[in-house]
C-alpha cells in the first residue's frame, strides 16, 4: 500500500521553553555573549568599581564597606572623638575652653546634599576650587611603659620647622596622655627640649585614645599601626598637612595648599605613595575611602593598609578633576631608606669643607651677585661637591631607623644634635640650617638649658 511520507512539521520534536536541554543552550549563549561584550568594552568599563577591589571576600564585605563609606560610619568613630585640646603656649600648661570641633568643624557640621552625602567638589563644576586648611597635625603615642613626655632634639627640629615655615594656623600634637596628666607629664620630662616644643606658638595637644583592634579582630600592637588609622581618621574630618616627626620642612607649602586640589601627595622611591606627608581637605572623598578601606586591608603587615592602600586609591583618584596631586619623589622624600642614601643625607663631611647653607638655595629675584656666584659653583651631584640642592623639596623625609642605625654618619656628634646642625657639613645640616638658626637667633631657646646654646651666637 501506498504511504505519503511524512510532513516535516510532524518529524520536529515539541518545542519546551522550561526543558533542561533548551535552559542549558540559553545559558551558554548569554555566557558567550557575555564574554563578547566584555573583551569589547574592555577592563576600563569596570573603572566606577575599581575602589572595591581591595576586598578579598564575598558579596556581603562589598555590600558592608559600600554602605560605611555612604554614611561615613568609620570616618570617625566614637573613640576618635575630640575632647578639648589643651594649649601649650608655656611651660606652664593651660587648657584651653574652645574645642578643636569648633575651630574645625567636623564632617557633621558639613552641608548634606540632597542625597545625604556630604557635598563634594568634584561633583559641582562649578563649585570653588577646594582649599586645603594650613594647620598641622603631628602623632605621638606614648608606649604602656612609658609615662613622661619626653621629647629630644630631633622631634623638635621637625616640629619647629613646620612652624617655622608653615606659619600655620594651629599645630596639633594628637596624644594618648589624658588631659588631666599632660601638665605632669610635660613638666617632669627629663628632655629640654619637651619644653621647648610646649613653647611653640599656636601649638595644641590633643588627647586620642588610639585604636587597640580591627573591625576584623587584628590587634594593634605596633605604635607605627595605631598611628596610621590615626592619622587617616584626622585627616578624613578635619583635613589639613599630617607630618611624621622624622619630617623636616624645608620651605612653604603654601602653593600647594590652594594648587586647588583635595589632596596633595608625593611619591617615595620606589613609585609607591608614601602617606608620611599628606595635604589633604576636610571630608574628602579619598580620605574618606581610605579610612574604610584601611581597616578591611589591614593583616599585620608594614604597609598593605597604608602604602599600599593609600597608592592604589590614588590610581583610581587621579584621573578626577581635583582630587589628588601626585608630586614626584624629589618633593617629599627626595631620598629613600636604604644605606647609601641615608649616607647621602647625614655623612658629616671634613671639618676644612664646611658648607655654605645658602650655596645651590638661592633665591635667584633676592639677590643677582649671589645667584651668579652660585650658578658658577660645581653642580650638586657631580664629583666636585657633595652639596645637594635642596631647591626642588618641600620636605625631607629623614627615615629615622637611618640615622639611629648608622652612628658612624656622625662622628664625633653621635647623632641629630644642635651642634651637628650648626656645624653645616652635611647635606640634613644644610637642608634644616635655616629653621634652626632662626630658633637660635630668634631667642627662642633663651633660658631653656639647652647645652652649648651661647657657642651659637644666642640673639643677633
Amino acid at each position: 500500500m501506498h504511504q505519503d511520507p511524512p510532513s516535516p512539521s510532524s518529524t520536529r520534536p515539541n518545542w519546551n521553553p522550561l526543558s533542561p536541554k533548551w535552559l542549558r543552550t540559553a545559558l551558554i549563549f548569554a555566557l558567550v555573549s557575555i564574554v563578547l561584550l566584555a573583551h569589547r568594552l574592555g577592563p576600563e568599563s569596570l573603572t566606577a568599581l575599581s575602589s572595591l577591589r581591595y576586598l578579598r571576600s564575598g558579596n556581603e564585605h562589598r555590600t558592608e564597606i559600600k554602605n560605611e563609606i555612604k554614611n561615613g560610619s568609620t570616618a570617625v568613630r566614637k573613640q576618635d572623638q575630640h575632647p578639648a585640646p589643651v594649649s601649650m603656649t608655656s611651660v606652664n600648661i593651660a587648657s584651653t575652653t574652645s574645642p578643636i570641633t569648633e575651630e574645625h568643624p567636623s564632617p557633621t557640621s558639613i552641608p548634606k546634599s540632597n542625597n545625604g552625602s556630604a557635598t563634594s567638589h568634584e561633583h559641582d563644576q562649578h563649585a570653588p576650587p577646594p582649599s586645603i586648611p594650613n594647620i598641622v597635625h603631628f602623632v605621638h603615642f606614648l608606649f604602656e611603659h612609658e609615662h613622661l613626655l619626653n621629647l629630644y632634639f630631633r622631634e623638635f627640629l621637625s616640629i619647629y620647622s613646620a612652624h617655622y615655615h608653615l606659619k600655620p594656623d594651629v599645630l596639633y600634637i594628637h596624644t594618648n596622655i589624658p588631659p588631666s596628666e599632660l601638665e605632669e607629664r610635660v613638666n617632669g620630662s627629663e628632655s629640654a627640649w619637651t619644653h621647648a616644643v610646649a613653647r611653640i606658638p599656636n601649638l595644641k595637644f590633643v588627647y586620642r585614645e588610639p585604636l587597640t583592634q580591627t573591625k576584623k579582630g587584628y590587634s594593634l600592637n605596633e605604635i607605627a599601626h595605631k598611628t596610621d588609622f590615626a592619622r587617616v581618621a584626622i585627616l578624613a574630618e578635619y583635613g589639613g598637612i599630617y607630618l611624621d616627626d622624622d619630617g623636616y620642612v624645608l620651605r612653604p607649602l603654601e602653593p600647594l595648599l590652594t594648587a586647588g586640589f583635595e589632596n596633595v601627595l608625593g611619591f617615595q622611591p620606589n613609585n609607591d605613595i608614601c602617606p608620611s606627608v599628606i595635604l589633604a581637605s576636610p571630608n574628602n572623598t579619598l580620605m574618606r575611602y581610605w579610612s574604610v578601606l584601611m581597616d578591611h586591608e589591614f593583616d599585620g603587615s608594614w604597609a598593605a593598609h597604608s602604602v599600599d592602600t593609600l597608592t592604589r586609591l590614588a590610581d583610581d583618584f587621579v584621573a578626577t578633576p581635583r582630587q589628588v596631586l601626585l608630586l614626584p619623589q624629589n618633593s617629599f622624600f627626595p631620598f629613600s631608606w636604604d644605606y647609601y642614601d641615608c649616607e647621602i643625607i647625614y655623612k658629616i663631611h671634613r671639618a676644612s669643607e664646611p658648607a655654605d647653607p645658602i650655596v645651590h638655595n638661592a633665591d635667584p629675584f633676592a639677590d643677582e651677585a649671589l645667584f651668579l656666584d652660585t650658578w658658577a659653583r660645581p653642580f650638586p651631584g657631580t664629583d666636585k661637591t657633595w652639596e645637594v640642592d635642596w631647591r626642588q623639596s618641600y620636605t625631607l623625609h629623614g627615615w629615622n631607623h637611618g640615622a639611629s642605625d648608622n652612628d658612624d654618619f656622625f662622628g664625633e656628634f653621635g647623632g641629630i644634635s644642635l651642634a651637628y646642625v650648626m656645624a653645616l657639613n652635611s647635606n640634613f645640616a644644610r637642608a634644616v640650617y635655616p629653621a634652626v638658626e632662626h630658633a637660635v637667633k630668634s631667642g627662642f631657646l633663651d633660658g631653656m638649658g639647652i647645652d652649648g646654646i651661647e657657642e651659637f651666637g644666642g640673639r643677633p
